[in-house]
């Protein structure tokens, strides 16, 4: 993975974090259930208690990473962070970005470069970079998939 590889890698998943958020409290309410012999399944209170804990871990680092990206796209300016977001948040194609904010094909290919050299700059203010990344993410399985799937998107 090159370094913009990884930045637009993380804008396409960060579209999909609240819904991961979101999944990952209904999963951890449901764990909570069966502890309370509300589920179906019959298991000891320890497999059951690790099993939270870990949920908890998972949504606690996604709420951290969408924190992160979200401290980024606010350090832009209004028009790096648009034309960040309708291309690689929304998937939008380049044309229909090129569209919408009004711009050249030369200079929205420009203006995008420039916009994703700040994004990393935010990025790294924040001590966020690709190593940083593989180091805490991206060596998860359970995350690996998560960002497989909005980047097959």
């Amino acid at each position: 993975m090159n370094s913009s590889d990884f930045k637009i890698g993380l804008l396409k998943s960060y579209g999909y974090l609240s819904g991961y958020i979101d999944q990952a409290d209904f999963c951890i309410y449901n764990k909570a259930l069966g502890t309370h012999n509300f589920g179906k399944a019959q298991t000891d209170a320890y497999v059951q208690a690790s099993e939270i804990v870990k949920l908890i871990n998972q949504k606690n680092q996604l709420v951290d990473l969408s924190n992160v990206l979200t401290n980024a796209l606010n350090g832009l300016t209004e028009e790096e962070r648009k034309l960040l977001v309708l291309r690689y948040v929304k998937g939008q194609v380049a044309g229909d970005v090129m569209v919408k904010l009004g711009l050249t094909k030369g200079k929205y290919y420009v203006r995008a470069n420039k916009a994703l050299e700040n994004f990393e700059k935010h990025l790294k203010y924040d001590g966020v970079d690709e190593e940083w990344f593989k180091e805490s993410y991206s060596k998860k399985p359970w995350f690996r998939r998560l960002i497989n799937f909005a980047n097959d998107k």
